[in-house]
Protein backbone atom coordinates (compact mmCIF):
# COMPACT_ATOMS: atom_id res chain seq x y z
CA UNK A 1 0.00 0.00 0.00
CA UNK A 2 1.52 3.14 -1.22
CA UNK A 3 0.25 7.12 0.53
CA UNK A 4 -1.44 7.88 -2.44
CA UNK A 5 -3.27 4.66 -2.47
CA UNK A 6 -4.60 5.34 0.75
CA UNK A 7 -5.70 8.67 0.02
CA UNK A 8 -8.43 6.63 -2.61
CA UNK A 9 -9.48 4.16 -0.57
CA UNK A 10 -10.03 6.97 1.66
CA UNK A 11 -12.41 8.25 -0.77
CA UNK A 12 -10.69 11.05 -2.55
CA UNK A 13 -11.20 10.05 -6.55
CA UNK A 14 -7.99 11.63 -7.29
CA UNK A 15 -4.41 12.07 -5.70
CA UNK A 16 -1.00 13.02 -6.47
CA UNK A 17 2.08 11.32 -4.65
CA UNK A 18 5.60 10.43 -5.29
CA UNK A 19 6.89 7.12 -5.48
CA UNK A 20 10.11 8.05 -3.38
CA UNK A 21 11.67 11.21 -1.00
CA UNK A 22 12.28 14.00 -2.99
CA UNK A 23 14.32 17.21 -2.72
CA UNK A 24 12.18 19.62 -1.12
CA UNK A 25 13.62 22.62 -2.80
CA UNK A 26 12.23 21.56 -6.16
CA UNK A 27 9.04 19.95 -4.34
CA UNK A 28 7.74 24.06 -3.46
CA UNK A 29 8.06 24.70 -6.90
CA UNK A 30 6.54 21.78 -8.47
CA UNK A 31 3.45 22.12 -5.75
CA UNK A 32 2.76 26.00 -6.45
CA UNK A 33 2.87 25.32 -10.22
CA UNK A 34 0.57 22.13 -9.68
CA UNK A 35 -2.22 23.89 -7.75
CA UNK A 36 -2.07 27.19 -10.32
CA UNK A 37 -2.55 24.69 -13.31
CA UNK A 38 -5.63 22.82 -11.11
CA UNK A 39 -7.15 26.31 -9.68
CA UNK A 40 -6.98 28.30 -13.40
CA UNK A 41 -10.40 28.81 -14.96
CA UNK A 42 -9.47 26.86 -17.82
CA UNK A 43 -7.50 24.05 -16.35
CA UNK A 44 -6.84 21.13 -18.24
CA UNK A 45 -7.94 18.71 -15.02
CA UNK A 46 -5.39 17.15 -12.46
CA UNK A 47 -3.35 14.60 -14.44
CA UNK A 48 -2.71 16.81 -17.48
CA UNK A 49 -1.56 19.92 -14.53
CA UNK A 50 0.62 17.37 -12.99
CA UNK A 51 1.87 16.03 -16.63
CA UNK A 52 2.37 19.45 -17.82
CA UNK A 53 4.17 20.64 -14.30
CA UNK A 54 6.47 17.45 -14.30
CA UNK A 55 7.42 18.54 -17.90
CA UNK A 56 8.61 21.85 -17.13
CA UNK A 57 10.72 20.82 -14.48
CA UNK A 58 12.31 17.91 -16.81
CA UNK A 59 12.78 20.88 -19.22
CA UNK A 60 14.58 22.87 -16.58
CA UNK A 61 16.69 19.58 -14.94
CA UNK A 62 16.97 17.15 -17.58
CA UNK A 63 20.30 15.37 -15.93
CA UNK A 64 18.05 14.61 -12.74
CA UNK A 65 15.43 12.36 -13.33
CA UNK A 66 15.43 11.39 -10.04
CA UNK A 67 13.67 14.81 -9.38
CA UNK A 68 11.21 14.91 -11.60
CA UNK A 69 10.27 11.27 -12.26
CA UNK A 70 8.84 10.72 -8.99
CA UNK A 71 5.49 12.33 -9.40
CA UNK A 72 2.27 10.14 -9.74
CA UNK A 73 -1.52 10.69 -10.55
CA UNK A 74 -3.61 8.45 -9.55
CA UNK A 75 -7.50 7.59 -9.57
CA UNK A 76 -9.49 8.98 -12.36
Amino acid sequence: MHITSSFLLAGFPTAVGTLWKIDSTHADHMTRDFYRRTTAPDSPGVARALHDTVRQLRRRIPERPHVWAAYVHAGA
